[in-house]
């Protein structure tokens, strides 16, 4: 594996700000690019990225379709214009599922974190219906903010909370929308606060809804060996004495039963569906 191909991983390893979506995208170029070089390179490539984001179920999605296929390039090339389509179905099934509302005025979202899918579908929830989105700052990284500033771009109203904050608008929400990083049947991984705020709406009867492409859905088994790599203490605070641990974990499992439903990119699912729409081979 060729050293540019090496930095390329390694800021994918150090990336703590861009959606899994967005990861994705990076990381089939570089599988486009170690393919080109054969099949070893491929293999070694493929390893990287999943030690890397070893939370990022997509990664692990393209890795074992491209070295599972006679044609490692074309697989790629297949998988990639499907992922590209994805969030862009995603939203047309989430928003004729949220408009199910039985609520008037303005339709009120609330999400955490920065995920492609959660965007795509304020984005058109907001040239259909007049609309307020709730969402975190997301620390550390704080990518909750990016995604504030991306919607307020487009003119979007937007209400930015600390983490612990967001919590006061779920009961008075109409949807929580998230993202997930990986999925299976029983559980899905997402950053750390996702949990609470889908605890919260299942207690005050508020919808929350799992934003997911397929390319995310793993076998129990293979969700079940995900590792939940954390941030680095500095990240939360420094100096604090000794004694004191700073722990600063970035992703949680969130157990399916919390939420509402989860849309793909080819429909609303429920649990028992999930495993059979797998992309995994």
């Amino acid at each position: 594996m060729d050293l540019r191909i090496r930095r390329e991983i390694r800021a994918i390893a150090a990336d703590a700000r861009s959606s899994a979506t967005e990861l994705l995208s990076r990381g089939l170029e570089i599988l486009r690019a170690a393919a080109e070089a054969g099949r070893d390179p491929l293999a070694e490539a493929a390893t990287e990225l999943v030690r890397a984001q070893p939370a990022m179920a997509g990664l692990r999605t393209a890795g074992a379709i491209a070295l599972g296929a006679p044609d490692a390039a074309a697989a790629i090339e297949e998988f990639a214009a499907r992922v590209e389509r994805g969030p862009a179905q995603i939203a047309r099934h989430a928003v004729n599922l949220i408009a199910l509302r039985t609520t008037s005025g303005p339709l009120h979202l609330v999400t955490c974190s920065k995920s492609r899918p959660v965007e795509e579908t304020i984005r058109l929830a907001a040239r259909e219906y007049e609309l307020l989105v709730s969402c975190s700052e997301s620390r550390p990284a704080k990518e909750g903010r990016e995604l504030a500033r991306a919607l307020a771009e487009a003119q979007i109203p937007v209400d930015l909370y600390s983490d612990a904050g967001i919590c006061a608008v779920v009961a008075a929400a109409d949807a929580v929308v998230v993202g997930a990083d990986a999925i299976c049947r029983t559980a899905f991984i997402n950053k750390v606060g996702t949990s609470a705020l889908c605890a919260l709406a299942t207690a005050a009867g508020t919808p929350a809804y799992v934003l997911v492409g397929r390319e995310k859905i793993l076998p129990d088994d293979v969700f079940g060996s995900l590792a939940l790599r954390p941030g680095r203490p500095h990240e939360v605070a420094r100096d604090v004495g000794a004694g004191v641990q700073v722990r600063n974990p970035y992703f949680e499992v969130i157990p399916l039963s919390l939420v509402s439903a989860v849309v793909t990119d080819v429909g609303v699912l429920q649990a028992t569906e999930i495993g059979q729409s797998a992309m995994w081979r």
